[in-house]
């Protein structure tokens, strides 16, 4: 028994002195790194991106990594751009040191909420106009092209653009002729491209890109059709989808089922597809996948009732375009058919479809009540609640909680509107908005980098207007 108390106590003395309680201990090397990061406070709101920036020193190697504390508290790229997350609250960025993992500095994010108001910009469009097009360029600038009501012809043939640091507008360029009713999508890498519309003679076939460098125009070739109320939207790899639309001419009206894709890289258009439905004023959205989802339509050349047939000429049909095959294949029903509503793509990579045309119970075309989401898991369409004003030539803008904001139109007695709504898709309903200064229709919405939400033009139906309102 002594024997073996005294082993327990040297094995106890060993113990402690792998421990660091003995003299052959040694103490972890001091911190020789530090990390800075900027900055270091920060106010954003929900759903708003903010760059960090922030470097390693005492040591060779200077690279850090980047998190977030708290759960849900936003995204953090790997290169420091930061994500606010759709609810208010303050969180934690921490950039870390790859080389020590004990050096790190952390900055402060507050994210507020909306304020939710809608006020006058004290700049204005250098020419009123509606049924332009709105371009957000990677600056933060918007390019303004288009439309109809223009002092220099009833189709506007000048470009203006929008300054986030002046709050003005420029104008840049001027064409040959004015259009109005064209298409008009960002490539990926940042160049905005322009296709077809009408102008004075009918729909014509002309593209052409902005420089968003010094802003010149210049030709992008020709569509392999002339067409005008189609859909366009980028691709990836530099590319765009051009669908239907609508020709026509002396005695001829001509809707499209055709489909064809602009490559960047060639300057040219070569037909893709073609749908499986002749379609105008129907809407395209580019899905999480890559794939682009086709809803609704009308398939003749009109838009009142005595010149239409009746509701089987309008779609209830969708379909979907592979990029990967170039076809074009059909998927779910809208629960409602309709034309000239909106589609956009919500943060959980479902669609909202949002008001429009149809022909009502009582055969007379009217506006659509109900929202409809479109689900790309399941390839089904199903109501999502109810506007609370039915519209069309509206704007829909998912903003940085998630919501989506829907600003003026025309109601069922196509009286233009001043109001907006805000649509929540995580329960399926929506809640009054602030009011617009102006009532307007066929104006733009377009959601800046701060945030904020530019309101551009329209009509009253009495006039174009100049007069620019933003969204906080």
């Amino acid at each position: 028994m002594k024997r073996l108390g005294i082993g327990l106590i040297l094995l106890a003395a060993g113990i402690l002195s792998g421990c660091g309680g003995g003299e052959g201990s040694s103490a972890p090397p001091p911190l020789q790194i530090t990390v800075s990061i900027s900055p270091e406070a920060a106010q954003v709101k929900a759903g708003v991106e903010i760059q960090f920036t922030a470097k390693a020193t005492g040591g060779s190697d200077e690279r850090v990594q980047y998190y977030v504390v708290e759960n849900n508290g936003g995204i953090v790229s790997a290169g420091g751009r930061y994500t606010a997350p759709p609810r208010a609250g303050t969180y934690r960025v921490v950039a870390q040191s790859v080389a020590d993992g004990r050096a790190k500095a952390e900055a402060v994010v507050t994210v507020l909420d909306y304020e939710r108001s809608i006020s006058r910009l004290d700049g204005e469009l250098v020419h009123r106009r509606a049924g332009h097009s709105a371009t957000l360029l990677a600056d933060g600038s918007v390019v303004v092209f288009g439309g109809f009501g223009d002092p220099d012809g009833f189709y506007s043939p000048n470009a203006e653009r929008f300054d986030p640091n002046t709050q003005t507008f420029t104008r840049t360029t001027k064409l040959d002729i004015g259009f109005a009713g064209h298409a008009a999508v960002a490539l990926n890498n940042g160049v905005p491209l322009y296709a077809g519309g009408y102008a004075w003679g009918g729909p014509h076939g002309s593209a052409f890109v902005y420089e968003p460098v010094n802003g010149p125009v210049r030709s992008a070739g020709e569509m392999t059709r002339a067409r005008m109320n189609h859909t366009m939207v980028a691709l990836a790899g530099n590319k765009a989808l051009v669908a239907g639309g609508v020709n026509y001419g002396p005695g001829y009206a001509d809707v499209q089922a055709s489909a064809e894709i602009y490559d960047a890289a060639t300057g040219q258009f070569t037909l893709t597809g073609p749908m499986n439905k002749l379609r105008r004023n129907h809407t395209a959205t580019v899905l999480r996948d890559g794939r682009v989802l086709i809803v609704g339509g009308s398939l003749l050349a009109c838009d009142d009732f005595f010149s239409c047939p009746g509701e089987s000429d309008i779609h209830a049909s969708a379909e979907i375009y592979d990029p990967a095959t170039g076809t074009f294949t059909l998927t779910g029903n809208l629960n409602l058919p309709r034309y000239d509503h909106t589609a956009t793509l919500l943060p959980d990579g479902r669609v909202l479809i949002a008001g429009g045309t149809y022909t009502g119970p009582d055969g007379y075309l009217t506006r659509p009540p109900a929202y409809e989401v479109y689900d790309p898991a399941t390839g089904r369409f199903t109501v999502g609640g109810v506007m609370r004003i039915a519209r069309v030539y509206h704007t829909a803008t998912v903003l940085g909680d998630g919501k989506v904001l829907i600003v003026g139109g025309l109601n069922d007695n196509d009286y233009p509107q001043a109001d907006s709504e805000l649509y929540d898709p995580a329960t399926g309903t929506t809640q009054a908005g602030p009011q617009l200064l102006f009532e307007r229709a066929q104006h733009t919405a377009t959601r800046l980098p701060n945030g904020n939400v530019l309101i551009v033009g329209g009509h009253n139906l009495a006039q174009a207007t100049a007069i620019v309102e933003i969204f906080r």
